[in-house]
């Protein structure tokens, strides 16, 4: 009966562990996941683009997950100060970190191997060169981003210019 008894205490005891215990475990993990080197859940950033008298207002979402991330940007375009159109398009991209890099301190390179544009974007490939790098117009486009984690955000820089500023949703 001793014997019954202490066997009934360990299993009390495991599954007070893994009830209580595992939940709080998988709530760090996540909270790591989140904020670790290879990922970002998901990020938005608000830009403005000026060229050539175009100007575009830019709302882009960002996810990175290992060595791939998918950019979604959207936003008017205006020449003159006149709307001409709007941009609505998905680049997915592959990264490779620069050496040195640390988590998300560092020098990185997107290279798109996918583009879409959504069925209401009607602004020219043409129109968009004007203001917009490559790296956002074409399948293949890549660029080069510093990037600088912060407590309050990621800045994603190019050739000392700051691009975005990032806040994690």
């Amino acid at each position: 009966m001793v014997i019954i008894f202490m066997n009934f205490k360990i299993i009390i005891a495991i599954f007070l562990v893994l009830f209580f215990a595992l939940p709080g475990i998988a709530i760090l993990v996540l909270h790591l996941n989140y904020n670790s080197a290879e990922s970002i859940p998901e990020c938005r950033a608000i830009t403005i683009y000026n060229n050539y008298n175009y100007r575009a207002r830019l709302i882009i979402n960002f996810r990175v997950h290992n060595t791939e991330g998918r950019i979604f940007y959207e936003g008017m375009v205006y020449e003159d100060n006149k709307k001409i159109g709007l941009l609505h398009r998905q680049i997915n991209f592959r990264i490779t970190r620069m050496p040195g890099t640390k988590g998300m301190r560092g020098s990185v390179h997107y290279k798109g191997y996918a583009m879409k544009a959504f069925p209401n974007d009607n602004v020219s490939h043409e129109v968009a060169r004007k203001f917009l790098p490559p790296f956002f117009l074409s399948e293949d486009g890549e660029i080069y981003f510093d990037l600088i984690n912060t407590n309050k955000g990621l800045y994603l820089v190019k050739d000392n210019v700051p691009m975005f500023f990032c806040n994690p949703r």
